[in-house]
């Protein structure tokens, strides 16, 4: 039986990125620059844009989380008891009706790549990026944080909790590893 995201704890999250992260290098290692900044139509993303997209969300999630483990003292909102726990709870089932569905979402402006990143540099940024979120997912299972309540970025009345937002990075990759493979997969991507 696979676990969904929704079903890690803190520990397993970093195992769970590690191999996320593993699945998307076995994909798009061989491609080339070309390949990576290849659409196959003017209102699609390339897999580099696909990468800095990716890149832009897990800064976004992760930035609050950083904060805590430097010592930021949580906010008002994520003190109230229970709020983190809960709207975590809304936010996964949300996130898991969205796969289920095969919906996709017009990302906000700020989380929206640039028209033509740089293929490879997009793509090692983001990998070398990984490896710290991993580590810091580590951390936060080091400092037993992972019930502690965190701003949502882009949502200033809400909080989820620092698990929580690890489990949506990993649903979030999830959805664009798809993405990324019918990419590779599509029938007009230039071949060597």
């Amino acid at each position: 039986m696979t676990l969904r995201p929704s079903d890690l704890r803190l520990g397993q999250l970093g195992d769970a990125l590690s191999q996320a992260t593993e699945r998307i290098r076995a994909m798009v290692q061989p491609l080339t620059p070309e390949q990576l900044e290849w659409k196959p139509d003017p209102a699609a993303w390339s897999a580099a844009q696909v990468f800095e997209h990716l890149t832009l969300v897990n800064d976004a999630i992760i930035r609050p989380i950083e904060a805590r483990l430097a010592g930021r003292s949580p906010s008002l909102v994520e003190r109230i008891p229970l709020l983190p726990l809960l709207t975590g709870w809304g936010v996964r089932r949300a996130m898991e009706a969205l796969v289920s569905s095969g919906v996709a979402l017009r990302a906000p402006r700020t989380l929206t790549p640039t028209a033509l990143p740089d293929g490879v540099r997009v793509r090692d940024r983001f990998f070398g990026r990984q490896q710290q979120i991993v580590a810091l997912v580590a951390r936060c299972a080091e400092r037993d944080i992972g019930g502690q309540g965190i701003g949502i970025p882009g949502v200033p009345l809400l909080c989820y909790t620092v698990r929580d937002a690890l489990r949506v990075m990993l649903f979030h990759e999830g959805i664009h590893l798809g993405q990324l493979a019918a990419l590779i997969q599509h029938p007009e991507l230039p071949r060597d």
